[in-house]
């Protein structure tokens, strides 16, 4: 596209309006007596140059026989600006390949689950801290229980028993059923040997007046641990039948007494 008038053409541009009416075309309607739009030569000046200036502008050359300059200068014009950004790219930037990438980094080997086993390879665990195997049975938990305190609790067996200590103090042998009979029955024995079999569990006696555990007191001396037959109670009292032990003597002047207790 060029300047081009078949006739009747100027030699200089036509002068701008001062002006605009700021309107819009119309055909006019000639009944109501309305003429159509006037462009003017103005109105096809400024649209011949808007075009001719576009194609200049874009590196063409103004052809008046030409009708596809703008055209063919937009669509040059376009993909010469696209060359120029794409020319600055990497070629994965419009490939969208991974495999276009330059420098790329190496990318480790699929991850897998840890394994607490494994010494080597992706699987190991690194820095891992000792633990202590199963026990193999269910632990008895020491404090804690009510009324319980926090001390520290041993048991072992010393090469003749079972012995417990607590912190720093030592509680001796722990006793269990069949030595605790045998003691309750050294402890019989001695109590038999003692007081002549009055206090076995087949001879136990109930406290009855002047029975075996009665106390009286007796009016002579009778040290303790001393035994005495059938004493009579002091003062004036009755001749009681059993053996007694002496538990102590007092005086009073010169009167003497014991108390005794019967032990069979």
């Amino acid at each position: 596209m060029d300047h081009y008038w078949e006739a009747n053409g100027a030699q200089d541009p036509p002068t701008a309006p001062g002006s605009t009416q700021g309107t819009y075309p119309t055909d006019g309607h000639l009944p109501a007596a309305v003429a159509p739009s006037t462009p003017g030569a103005w109105w096809y000046h400024q649209i011949t140059e808007e075009i001719r200036n576009a194609i200049v502008e874009l590196g063409g050359e103004p052809d008046f026989r030409q009708v596809d300059q703008l055209a063919n200068a937009l669509v040059t014009s376009i993909a010469s600006a696209i060359h120029d950004v794409t020319d600055q790219l990497a070629k994965v930037a419009y490939t969208g390949s991974y495999n276009d990438l330059s420098n790329k980094p190496a990318i480790p080997a699929a991850q897998v689950n840890s394994d607490w086993n494994a010494s080597s390879g992706v699987a190991a665990i690194l820095n891992k801290p000792a633990v202590q195997a199963p026990l193999g049975f269910t632990p008895v938990q020491q404090g804690g229980g009510i009324g319980q305190v926090t001390n520290k609790v041993y048991i072992g067996w010393d090469g003749g028993g079972l012995r417990a200590t607590i912190d720093s103090s030592d509680e001796g042998h722990f006793v269990f059923e069949a030595e605790l009979q045998a003691n309750v029955a050294n402890l019989q024995n001695e109590i038999n040997s003692a007081v002549g079999n009055a206090w076995t569990p087949n001879n136990l006696q109930p406290l009855t007046l002047g029975g075996v555990g009665n106390f009286i007191i007796i009016g002579s001396a009778l040290g303790a641990g001393q035994m005495i037959t059938n004493p009579s109670v002091r003062p004036g009292g009755p001749t009681l039948a059993g053996t007694w032990m002496g538990c102590g003597e007092f005086s009073s002047g010169s009167d003497t007494f014991s108390l005794c207790v019967r032990v069979a």
